[in-house]
């Protein structure tokens, strides 16, 4: 059983400064080296049927069978239940136990996203409360300790009006004593929703687990919301799971982030969120929560924690100026003071489609200053390969910066491995072959000096009359100098309309242009946001690689179109933490 090896790529960067030659090598993130395997498993065990008054009973009989065989429960369609039912310990062995259905095979074939009209061919599972000695499970599905290869498939899972707020619909086993040595538990073609515009579901799967190897695969999680009590919620959390994690061809729609890592403290390095696939899932924000109706709304991806993680070929749309601003934001934190292991790093932003947002990314390099609130610093991202267009515009309501694209901070002294500097910097930046419309405000920021390595190519960018590279009265080739020193390089790219009053002969010239309309560029149909080059367009064949500048649809098509998933055997280290180390720790 092998890894999947990426071999680190360094890009020597040049730079013509004062007449000087200056290089700096840039290196590439580390894609996730480890996958969860969703081949579908062959039942040769047991098949036990259920109602929802026996469907306890049977997993704890499915969970005594011969751990090396597959076992499947089937609970009829059309059923109404009330969970938690909770999966009990399984190891051991290298069968699963499969919870569906008595209709699973009329839903969509593996591959395919269930839609919310599927829920008539389900069984339904409402939220529920249960005492454990200490410990209350709650939810639909609940894991104990032990739990381990579940897999969970067409089953709809639904909030209890009557229990206000639900806390989580399925919980895989974050850190309390109860749920300790989880772990290979996938979600397939499941519905997790609240339906109740008043109601509050806090989260729709808590996605920890001690020993990794967590799915949430061609499902709908709708309506995960607060109602004026200010809570945050996610349709997946994860803050203690080693990896691997996949979350792949969803719908994911939350109010305040739609998939979070951390938010609260791993119990421990070895539990922190690695090797992380986040593919081919649409997220959204409802459009009845934007605006001043009582919902605590925030962004649509956030990463507090995570090393090598790869999000591809995702639809990130419907992000209202109330929803915090920005679509995806980059925070590496220590959020309660007992984590200064947290970092944002081997990170990789590509093939995606950013559509009808207020702003793009906003990275930091390392958040929440003080000797308390310590935390490593990010390093190693690689944003390449994405459409950005109607950015800020009707969504803004009078939010400052409303319309920029990227903005990178760094965190002060806040961190506990500083740069060069004795910055927490986030450093290897590179920023490559993306296609950009309708930028109503900054195109790239550094919000303070001090960065260290930046990488911008092959872009293709209306910058639609804002400011381009700009901050703190500093744009084109003075802001490159102010913030990144020696460490940049800015070629072969393409800004059109940079307004502002910036001048744009100050940019770095040579390779790049700044054209004063982006009609130059000949985008196939700009007005049915078809941006593919037309013949005789200048950006043809003008980036550093030989190809066209912006993106490259042959390859961002593939990536989002491509239906396979993971069937790779891959290693699985084991992982041990004694009961006393372990905390809970909801987030804020």
């Amino acid at each position: 059983m092998t890894a999947i090896r990426t071999v680190l790529t360094l890009f020597v960067m040049t730079v013509i400064i004062g007449g000087e030659h200056t290089a700096h090598a840039v290196t590439l993130p580390q894609l996730p080296q480890k996958q969860v395997n969703v081949a579908m498993p062959t039942v040769n065990g047991s098949t036990l049927t259920a109602t929802c008054a026996t469907l306890q009973a049977r997993l704890n009989t499915a969970a005594t069978l011969n751990v090396n065989l597959t076992h499947q429960i089937i609970l009829a369609a059309g059923a109404t239940c009330t969970g938690p039912y909770m999966l009990p310990a399984h190891t051991g062995g290298t069968g699963w136990i499969l919870i569906k259905g008595s209709n699973y095979a009329k839903l969509p074939l593996p591959g395919t996203r269930v839609k919310l009209t599927d829920t008539s061919l389900m069984p339904h599972i409402k939220y529920g409360e249960r005492e454990e000695g200490s410990y209350t499970h709650v939810g639909a599905f609940s894991a104990r300790t032990g739990a381990q290869r579940y897999r969970i498939m067409g089953i709809d899972m639904v909030q209890d009006s009557t229990r206000n707020p639900n806390l989580a619909l399925v919980v895989t086993g974050y850190g309390h004593p109860n749920a300790l040595n989880t772990g290979y538990i996938i979600l397939d073609r499941v519905v997790i929703r609240d339906t109740n515009a008043t109601h509050q579901t806090l989260r729709g799967v808590y996605g920890d687990a001690q020993r990794g190897h967590t799915a949430l695969i061609d499902s709908y999680v709708a309506g995960i919301k607060d109602v004026g009590l200010n809570n945050d919620t996610q349709a997946w959390l994860s803050i203690s799971n080693p990896g691997p994690i996949l979350v792949q061809n969803n719908f994911l729609e939350a109010s305040g982030e739609n998939l979070m890592l951390g938010g609260g403290d791993p119990v421990s390095a070895t539990v922190l969120p690695k090797d992380v696939t986040i593919r081919r899932n649409t997220f959204s924000k409802n459009s009845a929560w934007w605006g001043d109706r009582g919902y605590l709304t925030k962004t649509l991806l956030e990463l507090k924690l995570g090393v090598r993680v790869l999000i591809e070929g995702n639809d990130f749309i419907n992000m209202p100026w109330n929803g915090g601003g920005y679509a995806v934001l980059l925070t590496a934190r220590n959020q309660d003071g007992s984590a200064p292991f947290s970092e944002v790093s081997d990170l990789t932003i590509r093939h995606n489609l950013f559509r009808n947002i207020t702003n793009g990314i906003f990275g930091f390099g390392a958040d929440d200053a003080g000797p308390r609130n310590l935390s490593k610093r990010s390093k190693r991202w690689h944003i390449h390969n994405n459409l950005f267009y109607g950015l800020g515009g009707s969504l803004c309501g009078g939010g400052a910066a409303c319309g920029t694209w990227i903005i990178i901070e760094e965190g002060g002294t806040s961190c506990i491995d500083p740069g060069p500097g004795s910055n927490c910097e986030v450093s290897d930046l590179r920023i490559a072959h993306n296609t950009v419309d309708d930028i109503n405000e900054y195109t790239f920021q550094a919000v303070r000096t001090n960065q260290r390595g930046l990488d911008f190519r092959d872009n293709l960018i209306n910058v639609n009359g804002g400011r381009g590279i700009f901050n703190g009265g500093l744009w084109g080739t003075k802001f490159l100098n102010a913030h990144y020193g020696s460490t940049w390089i800015f070629t072969n790219n393409q800004l059109a309309a940079i307004g502002g009053g910036e001048e744009t002969v100050l940019y770095p010239q040579g390779t790049n242009r700044y054209p004063a309309s982006a009609t130059s560029f000949l985008w196939a149909n700009r007005a049915g946001r078809v941006y593919t080059l037309q013949a005789g367009s200048p950006a043809k064949s003008a980036a550093s690689d030989g190809t066209d500048q912006g993106v490259n649809f042959s390859l961002y098509n593939t990536a989002r179109a491509s239906r396979s998933v993971s069937t790779s055997t891959l290693s699985d280290p084991a992982v041990s933490i004694p009961p006393q180390q372990l905390r809970i720790a909801m987030p804020n």
